[in-house]
């Protein structure tokens, strides 16, 4: 009941902030960030998700974005920067969903665990995220049309606890993502 004079704001719909979906599992989650403005800094994601022990690759959209994550154990040897010819599989979605939306901007975000130095860390993270890069130049059909933004954050953004193996895992992960400018 309002009291005099009160009045109610006008209704709105409100968007859904973020869809999780682990690309190959029936399964998908839908959660909602506690900071409803989608950004495109890296290693966002929702609060409170937990692992999700090893899944290979997970596709999240946003009101403003898609992202996928990849986790670089699939895709890289342990310690390598070189992309394994299995990882192609995941690359062709991602650059297939590319071609489809036509973005013309791509990030692609390369992240280690905190095993080992940070200063080792970096060029890894920099290479992995620069050989994923040229292999979607090669599966993509206009990739001429897009401006990539290629970078390597070492253990920066961890987005799980480094502390566990698990965590580790999925720490370590190529981001590629891209506005929707929906």
């Amino acid at each position: 009941m309002l009291t005099d004079g009160a009045t109610l704001a006008e209704p709105r719909v409100l968007d859904v902030k973020f869809i999780i979906e682990d690309v190959g599992s029936e399964e998908s989650q839908e959660t909602s960030p506690s900071d409803p403005t989608p950004t495109e800094e890296p290693g966002q994601s929702p609060e409170g998700q937990e692992p999700n022990g090893g899944g290979e690759q997970r596709e999240e959209r946003t009101s403003g974005q898609r992202k996928f994550t990849l986790q670089t154990d699939v895709l890289f040897g342990r310690g390598s920067d070189e992309v394994s010819e299995a990882s192609r599989e995941a690359l062709a979605e991602v650059a297939a969903a590319i071609d489809e939306y036509q973005p013309s901007t791509v990030n692609i975000f390369g992240f280690t665990d905190d095993i080992g130095s940070y200063e080792s860390g970096v060029p890894l993270s920099e290479n992995r995220a620069r050989n994923t890069h040229l292999v979607l130049l090669e599966l993509l059909t206009n990739a001429d049309t897009i401006d990539f933004n290629v970078r390597g954050y070492s253990e920066d953004y961890p987005l799980y606890d480094n502390n566990t193996e698990e965590g580790r895992q999925q720490n370590r992960r190529v981001e590629i993502s891209w506005p929707t400018g929906e």
